[in-house]
Formats: C-alpha cells, sequence, structure tokens
C-alpha cells in the first residue's frame, strides 16, 4: 500500500467533509485527482477518461439537491468545487481504515475477508467517486456536500450543513417521530426497498440531528443513514453504500 496516497487521501476527506478546500487547489498525485472548478470556469475544464463530465456532475449536483432535499437553488446562484478520488485509492483507504479497527498486526490474517467485504461497495465504483461541495452565493452560509458514482452519477450522498448554535437534549428527540421521518424518505426517495432493510436501534445524536441506520435484510450490511434535523422535523442528509460504511466507521475523520 502507498502510505503517501493514504495519507493525503485522509487529508483530503477531511478537506472535503469539513468544507476547508480553500486549504488547497490541487494535490499533484496521480491517485488522486483534485480540480477546484467554481463558477466561473466555464471553458478549458479537464476531462478524465471514463468517468463523466465535469459540466454532467454539476448538473447532477444541483438535481440531487432539489430532489432528495427539497432546497429551492438555482444555478446562477451557486459555487461548485469538485474533487475526484479514484477506485485504488479508496480501496487503500479502506484497508487503512480497517487497519485501525484490527488489533496490531493482525490485518495480514483478515485481509482476504475484510476485501470480500469491501468489494461490494468497490464494485460498482470502478472509475472512482466526484466529491461536490456547492455553496449558495446569495447566501454563502447554504452548504451542500454531495458524493456522485463518477462514471455514471449514482447519487451515494448529499448533506446539508448547518450552523448550529446548541446541540439536542435528550428529552428533545422524539423517536417516533424521527423514525417516522427518515422511513418516509427512503419510502419516497431512496434506491432500495423499506422492505428490504433493518432499522438499526441504535441512533447517533449530533448536534441539531439525529441518524438512523439502515442494513440489508439479506446481508446485514449498512446501506443507509439518514440524518433528520429534529428541530426542523425534516430530512438534511444522506449517506449510502460506500459512503454510508465510511461515515459510520469515522473514515472521513472530522465531517461536520
Amino acid at each position: 500500500m502507498n502510505r503517501l496516497i493514504v495519507v493525503m487521501l485522509s487529508v483530503v476527506f477531511m478537506i472535503v467533509m469539513t468544507g476547508c478546500t480553500g486549504m488547497i487547489d490541487r494535490i499533484p498525485k496521480d491517485n488522486v485527482m483534485v480540480k477546484k472548478i467554481t463558477k466561473e470556469e466555464t471553458v478549458n475544464e479537464i476531462e478524465y477518461e471514463g468517468v463523466l463530465s465535469q459540466v454532467a456532475i454539476k448538473t447532477l449536483s444541483l438535481n440531487a439537491v432539489k430532489t432528495y432535499l427539497d432546497e429551492n437553488i438555482t444555478m446562477e446562484d451557486i459555487q461548485y468545487e469538485l474533487l475526484l478520488i479514484d477506485q485504488s485509492s479508496l480501496k487503500d483507504f479502506l484497508i487503512e481504515t480497517e487497519n485501525g479497527r484490527v488489533p496490531e498486526g493482525e490485518l495480514s490474517a483478515v485481509l482476504p475477508q475484510v476485501m470480500r467485504k469491501y468489494e461490494a461497495y468497490l464494485e460498482p465504483i470502478v472509475n472512482g467517486l466526484y466529491f461536490v461541495t456547492i455553496t449558495k452565493q446569495s447566501d454563502p452560509r447554504e452548504v451542500y456536500k454531495i458524493v456522485l458514482n463518477a462514471k455514471e452519477g449514482d447519487v451515494l450522498q448529499v448533506i446539508k450543513l448547518e450552523i448550529v448554535t446548541s446541540n439536542l437534549s435528550y428529552d428533545e428527540v422524539d423517536q417516533d417521530k424521527v423514525n417516522e421521518i427518515a422511513n418516509a424518505f427512503i419510502e419516497k426517495k431512496g434506491d432500495y426497498s423499506l422492505s428490504d432493510l433493518s432499522k438499526r436501534d441504535e441512533f447517533t445524536r449530533w448536534t441539531n440531528k439525529v441518524m438512523l441506520y439502515y442494513d440489508s435484510i439479506d446481508s446485514n450490511e449498512l446501506k443507509y443513514i439518514v440524518e433528520v434535523n429534529v428541530r426542523d422535523q425534516k430530512v438534511v442528509g444522506f449517506s449510502k453504500d460506500v459512503m454510508a460504511f465510511l461515515v459510520y466507521y469515522n473514515a472521513c475523520c472530522v465531517w461536520r
């Protein structure tokens, strides 16, 4: 494993997930392709073989925010930042994540089993992932994070970042209502049938949000994480498949 690539990818995940993309414009490494794109850059955009064009990714990302989060934003009022990470680097990063959860010296023994588990996550993203940040220019506090399959444009994550002044208390969480909101989201907008999923009893409170976890009934693999703003009683984000895995195991470092 190329340790330098893993370290760089860890930094990339932190930058993308925390919104600190201004820290870098480009990382000059073959296996981790990074290019910051803003609204004003309309010509001579770099295109990579086997992945969707940046124009297509912009359109798909905007549509994802509108479709999944019911947000009213327009192409004329947004700034984009795009990041392309290939499958090989994601694979290395997943292994490194597992290495952090396995007792020292035991990774080689469990690696075949680990890679079989990851195959289901990695197979659909043969050409990597696009990480997109959308910022509303009329209100720069309104920021969205989107992750898409670079080859086909399948939406794997949409999250609205929110400025929170106070955290939830336990008595603010009506778990039945939160479950109802999350289940309705999956039924209406999810890619898996709710009947094929099993919601875990556990949930995570984070600022003013609650995160709920859904596993495949057949494989017991984590498939969905749905984020509900408890105070507004609405879905403000979801992650599925490989992004659900990365979020759950904190592989994305501090991404809030």
